[in-house]
């Protein structure tokens, strides 16, 4: 589908590719978010192969390459790839989509898909080769760790636009939201905690932790309630 003439895959790309997103996540946003700070200690050991799909500018790459020096991180902004090089040289970093990863079968102990990556994968169908594929490259008992936009959460003023705008646009039969940003537009998978759950575990995993967020990270953060996140293993 295409939406104000882009192709919404890059126009989530590009997105995080320029302007002030770029500047937060490339120069301003390096920490943990809370939920992460909880499952990483968790479920990554020093010994494991990592791939950090989604990675950005590198934030997470960094705190994972802290544990284990056999991480790779992924994403489909070239934009993004090059400031993570800069940012962390001697790490290797790849421009790859998440529905086409150019790994063997069984190539990594842990996936990491931080920051709702998932929910930015259009149309549906993508976004469930993007999870078979990550089920693929993961080892068998692989450790998932991943966050997704939760469609419930408390109302306000902007998500009664963005509902709006989105029925307008791609009507009700959808599980997307376009999302209305002072910074540019976004299309994001919504979900609930229940049905990713019953989703993963009908495509081959077993739900290890699930963590809400719970606190309101930076001003151009998210706010509590908005994600949750989740470790699945594979079965």
């Amino acid at each position: 589908m295409k939406l104000f003439g882009s192709d919404l895959n890059q126009a989530n790309s590009d997105y995080f590719s320029k302007g002030a997103q770029l500047e937060y996540y490339k120069e301003r946003f390096f920490a943990l978010m809370p939920p992460e700070e909880v499952l990483f200690p968790k479920y990554l050991r020093e010994d494991q192969s990592v791939l950090d799909l989604g990675c950005g500018a590198g934030r997470t790459t960094f705190h994972i390459k802290k544990v284990t020096e056999r991480v790779i991180g992924v994403d489909l902004s070239e934009v993004l790839i090059a400031s993570a090089q800069a940012n962390h040289p001697g790490v290797d970093f790849r421009v790859m989509d998440a529905g086409d990863l150019k790994f063997a079968d069984g190539s990594f102990d842990v996936v990491v898909f931080s920051n709702n990556g998932l929910c930015y994968v259009h149309p549906e169908e993508k976004r469930l080769k993007a999870i078979r594929e990550i089920r693929r490259v993961l080892k068998p008992g692989g450790i998932y760790i991943f966050s997704s936009f939760n469609r419930f959460r408390p109302l306000a003023l902007y998500a009664l636009v963005n509902f709006v705008v989105t029925k307008l646009f791609m009507g009700f039969c959808t599980n997307y939201t376009i999302h209305l940003t002072r910074h540019g537009v976004t299309v994001n998978y919504e979900t609930s905690p229940a049905e990713e759950t019953k989703l993963f575990e009908g495509m081959g995993f077993e739900l290890l932790d699930q963590v809400p967020m719970k606190e309101k990270v930076g001003k151009l953060g998210y706010e509590p309630d908005v994600l949750t996140y989740y470790a699945f293993r594979k079965r």
